[in-house]
Formats: C-alpha cells, structure tokens, sequence
C-alpha cells in the first residue's frame, strides 16, 4: 500500500511539473520518495514482505521515475526551451555505485525545487545525474563481473 502511495505521489508530482509548478512537484517528490524508502522496512516488520512484492516495489520505483521525468518533458515540451531537448536519464537499480536510486530522488526534487528560481540548475540537475549514473552503471557492471568471477 505505501509502494502504490509513492507511485500517487510521484503521478501528482509529475502533473505539478508539468504545470510549471517546479518547485511544488520537487517538494511532493521528496515526500514521495520518502515513502518509498520505508514501504520494504515496514512490510519486513509487518511480516507481510516478499518477493512478489519486492518486485512490485522495484517495477513501481521505475515507474515513478519514468513518470515524473515525462511530467517534467510535458512542461519543457510546451515552452521552447533548449534544457528541453536535453534529458537523459538511466534507472538501473543496485545496491551498488555513486549514484543509486535515494540520490537520483533527492537530486532531481532538490534541482526541480531550485529550478523554479534558477532553471538552468535543471539542465545541470539532469547531466549530473546522467553522468553520475552512468558511472553507477559501469560500477555495476564491473562489480556483477566480479561477483560472477568473470571480472
């Protein structure tokens, strides 16, 4: 129930963004994003974990990026901004890496709230987090090889 509420919130998140309301959709994806790092405690202390829903958290964390990244195109869509033409953006999820997914939420909410005051710390926002992402990707990758023994 708390992962579906953080992928609401995210769904609310992203249609604030997209009415230009930066800094409102940044706040209710922080809070969002809040929620969905305590969902697995509190059905580990529940006793109601597993690992179809370890599964579902993880396809509804992806979601709830991919939803407030497309509220966030909607909004630079409709004006004719050159930060809109640029958003690259990986999800990978993993234990490992500099860039996982708690730093790509507090990231992205902190630059969208900012934004709405300086918008280019967006642009920035989003080649920080595809950079550093992209980094986390090959630390992923080198540390699966190993972990396979093929690294």
């Amino acid at each position: 129930m708390v992962t579906l509420a953080g992928l609401v919130g995210a769904a609310i998140s992203a249609w604030l963004i997209s009415e230009g309301m930066l800094w409102i959709g940044g706040v209710v994806m922080l809070f969002a994003g809040i929620l969905d790092l305590f969902d697995g405690a509190l059905a580990r202390s529940t006793g109601r974990d597993s690992p179809f829903g370890a599964l579902l958290d993880s396809v509804v964390d992806r979601v709830s990026e991919i939803v407030v990244l497309l509220g966030l195109l909607i909004y630079y869509a409709r004006g004719d901004s050159l930060e809109g033409t640029v958003l690259v953006y990986l999800a990978v999820d993993c234990k490992v890496g500099i860039m996982t997914r708690p730093e790509r939420v507090a990231a992205l909410g902190i630059g969208l709230i900012v934004g709405h005051w300086v918008p280019v710390v967006i642009l920035i926002v989003l080649g920080v987090i595809a950079g550093l992402t992209t980094l986390t990707t090959v630390q992923r990758l080198i540390h699966t090889g190993r972990e396979l023994g093929e690294g």
